[in-house]
């Protein structure tokens, strides 16, 4: 019964997979991380504005990302024969939607506009994205294993990756037109991929079963591993991206350039996808999470010191230096946490709604220490420019912790290097 039924799902070809990951890629930059771009610089929204929206942003992708398998199943009680792909196409139909938005409640009324459009559409994208993704890497990752499950996540990671510093560009040339504008092209962007899904089969392909139980012991081990690592990089990156913009007007860098330099992180993430799919040596190594959380880490500390350590002028460079060593560590924790939770978890929708729920924690966890250091400059207790110290340190505090956890694993459970 099990090989009729896989052989009536129909394969999905791997270049409409990869064309659907860019497209739709392009959305989670401008809602997720290029918002906060346009709220500091066409809104005005303050840093306690800013950290809030992240903070909501993070409950609501965790939400959507743990419920993509459970919503399914729920569904097909209530509608039988239902399919993954018709999930899909209805969820990029309503982000489609969802980008009319902020165009129809605001116009282009800059900082005078009211700012309830831009959190009404935040908190609908972000869970519909936390669903849409477990969904994807389901069809990525389905009927693949060993050298080729990971060979296709790799370039994978390189497109929706690549992705985001064509996004990061374009998005510096709506600021200049309007940002409603931006939304409205996003939208036409998700109808398109609304469109491609009519090349997907109706399912994803099932994991071989005969490579069920094929993975060496030590995959569980660094999977775990990387489940600590994977929330720590994105509450490191959730905290840093809302005060970019805040940071770089303290540095005199024109607001049209913000999203371009910050891509900085994004072109070095990708140029680390790229290192990653073509090497043969990182899986199974224990060295691999070690190096990875070295340079996140440091990357993160050198852009929230740029200005004590460099002042106006030079503070750019050390910005730039750290955006690129933080880019490579994410690409380092990134690549690691997929491939392993994939050929672990057997590349079925919960393992990938479990990746993307981890996410979740580290886009909630971030911006909360950031809030908290934001209402402190509010209430007078830090001043202004010691915001960014702050977060540091409150990061600082939470990274030793996954930092002494990790290391301890890598002592105990680590063999070769």
């Amino acid at each position: 019964m099990g090989s009729t039924a896989s052989h009536n799902i129909k394969p999905t070809p791997l270049w409409a997979s990869l064309l659907l990951t860019f497209s739709a890629s392009a959305g989670s930059l401008v809602i997720q991380t290029g918002i906060y771009f346009l709220t500091t610089s066409m809104y005005k929204f303050s840093q306690v504005e800013n950290y809030s929206l992240g903070v909501v942003q993070g409950l609501t992708y965790i939400a959507g990302a743990m419920g993509a398998g459970p919503l399914i199943r729920a569904l097909r009680r209530v509608i039988p024969g239902l399919s993954t792909r018709a999930v899909l196409i209805s969820m990029l139909s309503f982000i489609a939607l969802m980008c009319v938005i902020p165009k129809v409640a605001l116009g282009d009324a800059g900082e005078e506009a009211p700012h309830w459009p831009i959190w009404l559409l935040v908190m609908l994208y972000s869970p519909t994205s936390g669903m849409l993704w477990p969904l994807v890497e389901s069809y990525i990752a389905g009927g693949r294993s060993g050298h080729q499950l990971r060979s296709t996540i790799g370039w994978w990671n390189v497109v929706w990756s690549s992705s985001l510093i064509v996004s990061s560009v374009a998005l510096a040339q709506f600021m200049k037109s309007g940002a409603t504008n931006l939304f409205l092209a996003l939208g036409g962007v998700h109808v398109g991929c609304a469109l491609l899904l009519t090349r997907f089969g109706k399912e994803p392909l099932p994991h071989p079963h005969e490579t069920a139980h094929d993975v060496p012991a030590s995959y569980s081990k660094l999977l775990v591993t990387f489940r600590w690592l994977l929330p720590m990089s994105y509450l490191v990156c959730s905290a840093m991206i809302p005060f970019l913009s805040t940071l770089m007007n303290r540095m005199n860098i024109d607001a049209s350039m913000h999203p371009i330099l910050s891509a900085t992180w994004l072109l070095f993430r990708t140029i680390g996808f790229v290192v990653m799919e073509r090497s043969k040596k990182w899986h199974g190594r224990w060295l691999h999470p070690a190096l990875a959380m070295v340079l996140m880490l440091t990357g993160f500390a050198l852009v929230a010191l740029c200005m004590v350590l460099g002042g106006t002028e030079n503070g750019r460079y050390i910005l730039i230096g750290g955006l690129a060593c933080f880019g490579l560590g994410m690409a380092m924790i990134y690549a690691g946490a997929i491939y392993y939770a994939m050929e672990v978890g057997q590349a079925q929708v919960d393992a990938g709604g479990a990746h993307e729920g981890l996410i979740g924690v580290g886009y909630t966890v971030g911006p909360a220490i950031g809030l908290a250091a934001a209402f402190a400059v509010r209430g007078e207790m830090l001043k202004s420019e010691m915001l960014e110290p702050a977060v540091l340190v409150g990061i600082a505090v939470v990274a030793a912790i996954v930092a002494g956890v990790v290391a301890r694993r890598i002592h105990t459970l680590g063999g070769r290097s």
